[in-house]
């Protein structure tokens, strides 16, 4: 049989060797995060908010922390990862003393270094006083400790985002103003940004005067440009609408649910293919104090949340994530002098209890997620998107994802002045839209196993980071093919990636295995194997196959599964893909 010849291709059996081992066939249920925090800051800040990003550049995630808010005038900071786990006091420590709020990082400049950018709120001694947004750039491997961009107006900023409204590839800035506080509503901006330098003075300005306290980017019609939804105090929520590239000033949509929106965060939670709107009401002036969910319907949000949590009271944050790794969303969420509470996701819907609560009661103002450690880190190589001739927003299948490695249309790697990104919220915008029939492809980083970091504005209490303990393999493998189906006398192309989690070098034993068309197991199995493989603490490594089909390969759908474990009694885990053979 010439299958044997094929499948014992010497190429095959070399990345066999390099990719045994195993792949939990099953989403974890339950929510693995710790209860209690495996780090806390030491500083004395009022912290507020929060961005994880590689600063510098070494491959681990950093994490930038904006402080001050409406209670004193204090440095920002970056507390560095260390190979896993992050500083205890901040190495980097801004010169400017400010009353800083949320903050967003970005490659704003284009030079390959993430830029810190941060809305200023206010000093309650001095009557919540407007101040200036700023822009804190990378010098390759920090900020500069004083912000070379400063807007030239002054708002109460609160909530700020960055995205790509425009559609020219470059991030531009965006402020959610006005002083809940002091009844003083104020109008929402956009400064642009032109080939690396963002405008001073905001070229968009809403019509809708609001006490607003959160922006957030999305596309929530899917037309392939970033709609702005703004979340506001005592009064409605809105979505802009972008139009081809031009934010209209006056919201499309507002709820009909008057309430008191603090945060508000974009994820698919029903797995529909649109976004839907979470938001957190705080009751300290008034609202519900309810966690709520705006349901997409078809590109436009119902007017009323579909979703509330039990649970009410000074509710102040939310953000989306995987955390359970069962390909869905599930929702966290915080308040003030509470613990931190996850909603899970169950079957495209959120539970009203929260599934985990942490063990710590703290001043929560951000709750942002990323893979502290590396230790759950996949790579997804070339994944194809649909292209039509307008889009220029895609969003990839995981995220918040860890890094992006390439972007290429029509098989060509576009460089970075061509297009821009938000890990936090998936988006890549191209400056053109690929013409139609063009591939557009992602290679990216994302993290199955992702830790929480938690922004506290009680300056006694410290920040705080919850390591994910997921209950998988210490080795897992994946195999990712965009070729369901090969014609015989062709190429298979397929990519694997094997990881061994653990802090120790591990040693085990791999074996592949070939399942024919008819569902009889091939009489030469193992086609490979077993095999034994030595991974050192924490290694990594890829493997990118492109091998021939023989034609005279039997046609139909085969089964390639790859086994490891300490044989003869102990399989440790397994991963199947499978691949149909054509004429």
């Amino acid at each position: 049989m010439r299958l044997l010849s094929w499948a014992a291709n010497p190429c095959l059996a070399v990345l066999l060797a390099l990719i045994i081992s195993g792949l939990g066939s099953e989403a974890l249920a339950a929510i693995p995060l710790e209860t209690s925090p495996a780090w806390t800051s030491i500083d004395d800040n009022y912290s507020t908010g929060g961005f994880w990003g590689d600063i510098d550049g070494d491959g681990w995630l950093d994490l930038a922390v904006g402080n001050g808010n409406d209670m004193d005038f204090d440095p920002d900071n970056v507390f560095f990862n260390q190979e896993g786990m992050l500083e205890v006091t901040p190495s980097w420590v801004s010169s400017d003393l400010n009353c800083g709020a949320h903050i967003h990082l970005g490659d704003i400049d284009k030079d390959g270094g993430l830029d810190l950018a941060i809305g200023n709120l206010g000093y309650y001694l001095q009557g919540f006083p407007p101040l200036a947004e700023e822009v804190y750039f990378n010098q390759g491997t920090t900020f500069e400790l004083l912000p070379s961009w400063q807007t030239d107006d002054v708002n109460n900023t609160f909530g700020i985002a960055l995205g790509d409204p425009n559609g020219d590839g470059y991030l531009d800035f965006t402020a959610a103003n006005g002083m809940g506080y002091t009844s003083t509503p104020q109008a929402n901006d956009i400064y642009f940004n032109s080939g690396g330098i963002l405008e001073t003075s905001p070229s968009w300005t809403s019509d809708d005067i609001d006490n607003s306290m959160d922006v957030a980017w999305g596309d929530i019609d899917n037309d392939g440009d970033l709609d702005l939804a703004v979340g506001n105090e005592l009064t409605f929520d809105r979505v802009y609408y972008n139009n081809d590239g031009v934010v209209e000033t006056s919201a499309s949509w507002s709820s009909t649910y008057n309430d008191d929106a603090i945060a508000i965060a974009w994820g698919d939670v029903d797995g529909d293919g649109y976004l839907d709107l979470a938001v957190a009401n705080n009751d300290q002036l008034g609202g519900s104090g309810y966690f709520t969910l705006y349901e997409n319907q078809g590109g436009t949000l119902s007017s009323m949340p579909i979703w509330y949590s039990q649970w009410a009271g000074y509710a102040s944050y939310v953000s989306f994530a995987d955390v359970d790794n069962d390909e869905d969303f599930d929702l966290a969420a915080g308040g003030w002098w509470e613990p931190c509470r996850i909603y899970e996701n169950v079957n495209g819907s959120l539970t009203t209890w929260p599934a985990w609560t942490s063990a710590t009661s703290s001043v929560i103002e951000a709750m942002v997620w990323g893979d502290v450690d590396n230790d759950g880190l996949v790579t997804v190589y070339e994944e194809a998107k649909y292209a039509d001739g307008v889009m220029k927003v895609f969003y990839v299948d995981h995220w918040p994802f860890h890094e992006l490695l390439d972007v290429t249309v029509g098989g060509t790697s576009l460089p970075i002045t061509e297009f821009c990104y938000d890990p936090n919220s998936g988006w890549i915008s191209l400056a053109a839209p690929p013409p139609v029939g063009y591939s557009v492809s992602f290679t990216y980083r994302y993290s199955e196993d992702l830790d929480l970091a938690v922004t506290n504005w009680d300056h006694y209490v410290g920040n705080y980071l919850f390591l994910n303990s997921p209950d998988y393999p210490e080795i897992t493998v994946r195999f990712t093919t965009y070729e369901a189906s090969v014609p015989r006398g062709g190429e298979l192309d397929y990519w694997a990636e094997v990881t061994n989690h653990t802090a120790q070098p591990q040693t085990f034993w791999g074996a592949a295995y070939l399942t024919l068309p008819n569902g009889n197991p091939y009489q030469g199995n193992p086609i490979v194997g077993p095999v034994q493989i030595t991974l050192s603490s924490h290694e990594s490594r890829e493997v990118h196959m492109t091998h021939d089909v023989p034609p005279t390969t039997p046609l139909g759908t085969f089964t390639y599964t790859v086994k490891v474990g300490h044989p003869p009694n102990t399989l440790i885990d397994s991963d199947t893909f499978t691949f149909t053979t054509l004429p």
